[in-house]
């Protein structure tokens, strides 16, 4: 890469070298191991857990979590981002150490976070994709994934089919348009892939809305659309939309029209497709929401947003729950009630009650070290949010065939 400046080396001496050094990936050494799943696995139930945002805090959030991971009966492992704290030059010598055995038993499946960038390089994402070479190997393999073809492809999203559940994972950073995001995106090496990625989105939802045979759908990406914002270095839970223009961004992320007329958002074809929770981090604490899609006033579906951006990372503030300022905040959040009130065009028989489930006044801590186990059995999904500890912080059920579970106090 270097030599490529010849002569023009001598006219602009460190600027090109500089450019050289920023173009070339980093953490060229040890690659993760994968785990291949069973394709054709037909329990009559099973696992999985999530997590995400490690960033520099292996040793002690991290590493107490995979050990307690590694004790749950799961089947897959799902991490939602910000694995790195040095724009992925870190992998093989802080992360890698604390997960190896776990990745040796256990399919772990990431989303790219923002702090998995290098950040301005047309070779943003190559460390986070040579790190999880078989991985990829892996899942281009698999139906719908032709476009992860290539060692040094950079195109990050991916689905897969496991028991007749449908899993979703999305570079949500192409979903953010500032600052550094929209300096790195506007390379040539990246033209199209925002457009790209959306409508893959579109047509395999489309498609998993009309199968019968899927027992749920889950997507798993980074950026929390629906999320408390951070406030002063500190996050009372009471306003909406996550890092500052972020979650605007996510919730009204337009697919481009096709069609005349045609107008479609990234969060409603989740609604579309009846995805029945979505996975995010970004936002450092432990948060959910769940949203209700009735039709003609009667419950037809729940969707839930899950924001465990505690996977090791430390938290920010010590983030505590305020029931009416909550409330009040929602109704005035701009991008909030765009996407809530959306609802009516795409069916005028639908109406959304979407509230916020936890923290609430009898859990109101949110600053604690997570993961979620998930248990799809059936037409029933339950989920366990446990701690560093093992002890069960938030349980419920991610579908309407049960009510939702009384949280009083530690579980």
């Amino acid at each position: 890469m270097i030599k490529k400046c010849g002569p023009a080396f001598k006219q602009v001496g460190v600027l090109c070298l500089l450019s050289a050094l920023l173009a070339l990936p980093t953490n060229t050494g040890a690659s993760a191991d994968f785990t291949p799943f069973d394709k054709s696995a037909r329990q009559q139930s099973f696992s999985f857990a999530v997590y995400g945002d490690i960033q520099d805090n292996h040793k002690e959030g991290h590493q107490g979590l995979v050990r307690r991971m590694a004790n749950e009966p799961v089947s897959l492992i799902f991490n939602t981002g910000d694995i790195s704290d040095q724009s992925g030059s870190d992998y093989d010598t802080a992360f890698y150490p604390i997960v190896s055995d776990l990745l040796k038993k256990v399919p772990f499946l990431p989303a790219i976070g923002n702090h998995d960038i290098r950040w301005n390089s047309p070779g943003s994402r190559v460390p986070f994709r040579r790190f999880f070479r078989d991985t990829f190997r892996h899942l281009a393999e698999l139906p719908g994934n032709q476009h992860l073809a290539g060692e040094d492809n950079q195109r990050l999203w991916y689905s897969f089919r496991y028991n007749d559940v449908l899993f979703v994972v999305l570079d949500s950073n192409f979903f953010i348009d500032e600052g550094q995001y929209r300096r790195t995106h506007a390379l040539p090496e990246y033209k199209g892939y925002l457009e790209e990625q959306l409508i893959w989105l579109r047509d395999l939802l489309g498609k998993a809305a009309g199968d019968k045979s899927l027992k749920a759908k889950f997507v798993f990406f980074h950026h929390s659309p629906f999320a408390s914002a951070e406030t002063q270095r500190k996050i009372p839970l009471i306003a909406i939309g996550g890092h500052p223009g972020h979650g605007e961004m996510v919730v009204n992320q337009r697919i481009p029209a096709e069609r005349p007329g045609e107008t479609l958002y990234l969060l409603d074809l989740l609604r579309h497709a009846r995805v029945d929770a979505v996975f995010t981090g970004h936002e450092h604490y432990y948060e959910r929401w769940t949203e209700v899609i009735k039709e003609n006033r009667r419950p037809a579906h729940q969707i839930n947003w899950i924001v465990n951006g505690l996977g090791g990372v430390k938290p920010r503030g010590k983030p505590e729950y305020v029931q009416a300022d909550l409330n009040k905040r929602i109704s005035k959040q701009p991008h909030f009630v765009a996407y809530r009130d959306r609802i009516r065009s795409s069916n005028p028989a639908w109406t959304s009650d979407f509230r916020h489930a936890f923290p609430n006044e009898q859990q109101p801590k949110a600053a604690f070290h997570n993961y979620v186990v998930v248990t799809v059995d059936g037409t029933t999904i339950r989920f366990e949010t446990k701690d560093v500890t093992g002890a069960v912080r938030d349980r419920g059920y991610f579908s309407l065939a049960k009510p939702e579970a009384k949280l009083s106090g530690p579980m």
